[in-house]
């Protein structure tokens, strides 16, 4: 399944105003939580690009990058992950399995501890 934006909604995805955004092609930001039993552990975010404004480009009409900031053990930031893999960028669960697995290997910390 590729990724579009009502198959990041479907999947538990909220869409927000993109706080960074420069002009329409960059509207909108999909975020997701990412949780276990003790805590949150990061937050997916999709940034969504309308490339319709640009008639020489072709493909289609939405891109979408996907990025994490993951944080270590004191809950301060430690690192931004971006994913470029054609693969893991082919459908959200492979996407979702990409971010876990970096979570995991580098054996990072949580966004915040549930109490």
């Amino acid at each position: 399944m590729k990724i579009k934006a009502d198959t990041l909604l479907r999947a538990g995805y909220r869409r927000y105003e993109n706080p960074t955004r420069d002009g329409e092609s960059n509207r909108w930001l999909f975020q997701k939580r990412v949780r276990d039993q003790q805590g949150t552990r990061y937050f997916i975010d999709i940034v969504e690009y309308d490339w319709s404004a640009y008639s020489q480009r072709t493909g289609d009409r939405f891109s979408y990058e996907a990025s994490v900031h993951y944080y270590v053990d004191d809950g301060l930031p430690t690192c931004v992950v971006s994913c470029q893999d054609d693969g893991a960028n082919a459908s959200i669960e492979a996407l979702e399995a990409y971010f876990d697995q970096v979570w995991t290997r580098l054996e990072l910390g949580y966004y915040e501890i549930s109490l």
